[in-house]
């Protein structure tokens, strides 16, 4: 593959996918079956410090060790005298950002859920393991067949590993996007990175509902003043078709202090109860029924509903777990 000699003996260039703050990332065909697959190419003028190379050897490390269907899947690691590949899986129904950029209002509540329920399942795997993700964002969020219920978290280059899968090393470097950072980093004190999951979550969920981010200052001085000291409001009408339970539940993801956000399973319990609470979309319909506009919203989340079969899988998964208990 000219340009590429690492890649020349095993894959055959498809094309060009994006660039990124690594370097290039390519879509290949592997030669033995044609299969496709995704390929960070990192210079090695990149990763030329010490530092670097530990974060790319965490990086390759963690994805090797993940098997879920909610994590980019990992599949090579390969070097030449200029590059390292990092072959991957190839998810090509684009990313939540691009997703939402695409519409002209937020996801409903239905929708939100489905995404809120694969990724926190993402969660429970990932922290039950000790690796927190650490730059969880829509544009780190792809969906690999094009709908919400295949959502996977990619690009671990910021992934912490806890030493004794407990989270207690708090971590102490700046990192992550800023628009997503947890009050405890603007703050630059010690954190736990898990916690810090939960914010980045709390932050999308939010931002898929009101399209919008929670605090969305340009002015990184004000930004930062205001993850730190300001409480998340849902005063736009958007949140009027919105259930408190879902609300209460971004609330506490967004708890300025870290223990004080509920943990990936516990969340997961909560998205499953919201779910499972089929009077809920009852209550919400007949709420707003003289509103046109929020009607339409609870018809369109009814319609999300009954096209997704996540919400039959899930309620019989609680069942399933009740009657084993």
């Amino acid at each position: 593959m000219k340009g590429f000699p690492g890649l020349e003996n095993g894959y055959t260039l498809k094309r060009y996918l994006g660039k990124g703050g690594c370097g290039l990332v390519l879509s290949v065909a592997r030669v033995s079956d044609g299969k496709e697959f995704a390929v960070k190419v990192i210079p090695k003028q990149k990763i030329s410090t010490a530092s670097s190379r530990r974060a790319l050897v965490r990086e390759v490390q963690i994805l090797m060790d993940c098997d879920h269907d909610g994590v980019v899947g990992f599949h090579d690691l390969i070097e030449d005298s200029k590059y390292v590949y990092i072959v991957l899986e190839l998810i090509s129904g684009g990313d939540l950002y691009s997703a939402l950029k695409d519409r002209k209002e937020g996801l409903c509540e239905a929708e939100a859920l489905i995404v809120a329920h694969k990724m926190l399942a993402s969660l429970v795997y990932l922290h039950k393991r000790g690796i927190a993700h650490r730059d969880i964002k829509l544009e780190n969020v792809m969906l690999a067949n094009g709908n919400l219920d295949s959502v996977k978290l990619i690009d671990f280059g910021l992934a912490h590993r806890a030493s004794d899968l407990t989270f207690r090393d708090n971590c102490t470097d700046f990192c992550g996007t800023i628009q997503y950072c947890a009050p405890e980093i603007c703050s630059k004190k010690p954190y736990n990175p898990a916690h810090v999951d939960m914010w980045c979550l709390g932050v999308l969920l939010y931002a898929l509902l009101a399209r919008k981010l929670p605090f969305p200052h340009a002015d990184r001085r004000l930004l930062v003043k205001d993850i730190v000291h300001k409480q998340v409001e849902f005063s736009d009408p958007v949140w009027d078709s919105v259930t408190p339970q879902m609300k209460e539940l971004i609330s506490t993801l967004l708890s300025k202090q870290g223990s004080q956000r509920p943990d990936a399973a516990a969340a997961l319990k909560k998205v499953e109860h919201i779910i499972s609470s089929t009077d809920i979309w009852t209550d919400s319909a007949s709420e707003v029924s003289n509103d046109d506009s929020a009607a339409e919203d609870v018809v369109r989340c009814e319609g999300v509903k009954k096209q997704h079969n996540l919400f039959d899988m899930v309620v019989d998964a609680i069942a399933v777990k009740l009657a084993s208990n």
